[in-house]
């Protein structure tokens, strides 16, 4: 325990007894009882001022990420749907800032089930100004930091329909999730949605209607026994593992956490609004409370300024990120490779398991000149272990096959892409082996005899 954690546990403490006895202590008592820490308990204890290093993971990073996460990672989750509810999730705290707790369950709420629900969305079909129709989604945000439960502090974000580039649009990844779950009442399927192009004559835009059913059902929930819960929210302890796991298998020194895109978030959005737009977004009392997210590392090139010369405001930017901290060839752990069996690489979420110990990156020159700094990160291609698989895996190597065509400036369109991406989301039990490969002591034999049809080559992902 830190002296941090001993006097957030006072605050709650105070803030536990003001609710249940209505006791609220005066500043002298406070004041009193925190000299009393500070002199006997603090020395006693050998309490320190430990600090958590404040990584910021900015578009570059979430971007890199994401291509990672879909058409690299080789971890085998549960269910196929984690990996479209986790990258969901990133885009959502990346765009509106958001804290885990506000989109997932949070532990200090245990058994509430509280999060976004599909009630909390409405989705908004519009013409766009190029005459094509755009989907715009209103997501209201309930659960705010000491404002969960107070309906006048209920904030809505707005997040819109990503044209050019797919793997970053979050309402492609919502609409597939909620075709999966049934929510809406109009539509059913991707080709309904592909024939709604415009709102009806008279009408600005056209809302979609929730189910009441699915009102109160959360977007974003767990896995249970090899299908996705019908009711249980996912945990945000879930969601940080999950995290901590993916930056290691990409290859960050330093540990992902959900507040590492929160901070990008707030770094990318502080130089472009008002201080008091900022704290809105934020969901910040007051602008003290950001300087809490600033990096630690220096914000300002000192040393150009001091001789006289033009600030390189990219490389302290760079330094400020946690792009240094990546390295294609740090030790990955048992589960990471397809080669690892499929006992360990279905542990994703293994309770007493730390995430957070990162391994040593391995100290290596480069022999030639490489790429400078600010260019994009060459990743290496697919492994052959992993295009295999996806010959079988179909669902996520047609999803690829859309991103790539996306990326590579080809149109891909909603239905298309929602088509592609609600296959991943259907949340009943699915079979993570081969096709037709039975299980038990006639798997060797059987299979030997068997021709598997081959109608999706690598090449095709």
């Amino acid at each position: 325990m830190t002296v941090r954690t001993l006097e957030k546990k006072w605050r709650e403490l105070r803030l536990l007894i003001s609710w249940y006895t209505a006791h609220k202590y005066t500043q002298r008592d406070i004041n009193i009882v925190g000299q009393y820490l500070k002199s006997t308990i603090f020395p006693t204890e050998q309490l320190k001022y430990k600090a958590r290093e404040k990584s910021i993971a900015d578009g570059r990073v979430v971007g890199d990420i994401l291509f990672f996460l879909w058409e690299l990672d080789e971890q085998v989750f549960q269910h196929p749907r984690v990996r479209l509810q986790l990258s969901t999730l990133i885009l959502l705290m990346r765009f509106m800032g958001s804290r885990p707790g506000e989109l997932v369950h949070c532990s200090t709420y245990l058994g509430s089930n509280q999060g976004l629900h599909w009630g909390d969305i409405d989705f908004e079909l519009l013409v766009d100004r190029d005459r094509t129709p755009c989907w715009v989604a209103q997501i209201r945000i309930r659960n705010r930091k000491g404002r969960r439960g107070q309906e006048d502090k209920d904030v809505i974000e707005h997040i819109r329909e990503d044209k050019s580039m797919r793997i970053i649009c979050p309402i492609s990844a919502l609409l597939a999730l909620g075709l999966a779950d049934g929510a809406f009442v109009e539509i059913a399927t991707a080709d309904e949605l592909s024939a709604m192009v415009a709102p009806p004559a008279g009408c600005r835009a056209f809302s979609l209607s929730i189910k009441p059913d699915k009102r109160d059902l959360p977007v974003f929930r767990r896995v249970q026994e090899g299908s996705i819960s019908s009711l249980t929210i996912l945990q945000a302890a879930t969601l940080r593992k999950l995290l901590a796991e993916l930056g290691r298998r990409a290859g960050y020194v330093k540990t992902l956490r959900p507040y590492c895109v929160r901070r990008g978030y707030g770094k990318d959005l502080d130089p472009n609004v008002t201080v008091a737009q900022r704290n809105r977004q934020m969901g910040h009392a007051n602008e003290d409370t950001f300087l809490h997210y600033l990096s630690n590392a220096s914000s300002i090139d000192v040393q150009n300024i001091m001789n006289g010369r033009a600030s390189d405001q990219g490389l302290i930017d760079f330094f400020a990120t946690m792009r240094p901290n990546l390295h294609a060839r740090i030790p990955l752990p048992p589960g990471a490779f397809l080669r690892h069996g499929r006992s360990k690489r279905t542990s994703s979420c293994e309770p007493g398991k730390k995430s957070d110990e990162q391994p040593k990156a391995i100290a290596m020159l480069g022999t030639a000149a490489g790429l400078p700094f600010d260019a994009p990160l060459e990743r290496p291609p697919p492994s052959k272990l992993l295009l295999n698989f996806l010959r079988y895996d179909r669902d996520r190597a047609q999803t690829i096959k859309q991103y790539a065509a996306s990326r590579a400036g080809d149109k891909v369109g909603l239905a298309e892409m929602v088509g592609a991406l609600r296959l991943l989301a259907e949340p009943g039990v699915r079979d993570l082996s081969y096709p037709m490969a039975p299980h038990g002591s006639k798997a060797l034999r059987e299979t030997r005899s068997m021709s598997v049809v081959r109608s999706v080559e690598p090449d095709d992902v």
